[in-house]
């Protein structure tokens, strides 16, 4: 488990939780692939929304890249580039998402070789 402390863990469980997802190979463009995600009020506001995630890599991977990705706020957001090495990574991103609008964190990329565990979750900026 990722470790920010009780209050904001519990303030990603309010908005979709804390999330374990295993990285897959060749993950396509479906909604599985989506390791945590956070819809905002359609109330005509703008809101902040922050991406926490940790990628525990346990063998060299190839492929596997994990983005932040919004259906019309913002471009995607690399939160783990492909390739990386044995090793925890730690990556946190705070987005502009419009009213209405989703933030999801999604693997893009195939996990061709290696292994990986992302851990991710979403709190209001």
């Amino acid at each position: 488990m990722v470790a920010w402390g009780l209050e904001a863990f519990l303030t990603l469980a309010q908005l979709g939780g804390i999330s374990s997802y295993a990285l897959q190979d060749w993950p396509g463009l479906e909604t599985s692939n989506v390791s945590a995600s956070w819809t905002a009020p359609n109330d005509g506001l703008q809101h902040q929304v922050t991406v926490k995630a940790t990628l525990t890599v346990t063998a060299d991977e190839t492929g596997g890249k994990v983005i932040v990705y919004s259906w019309r706020s913002f471009p995607d957001v690399t939160l783990f580039a492909e390739g990386l090495p044995a090793g925890t990574y730690t990556q946190q991103a705070t987005l502009s998402l419009a009213p209405g609008d989703t933030a999801a964190v999604w693997q893009t990329t195939s996990l061709t070789a290696g292994a990986a565990v992302l851990n991710a979750g979403l709190s209001r900026g």
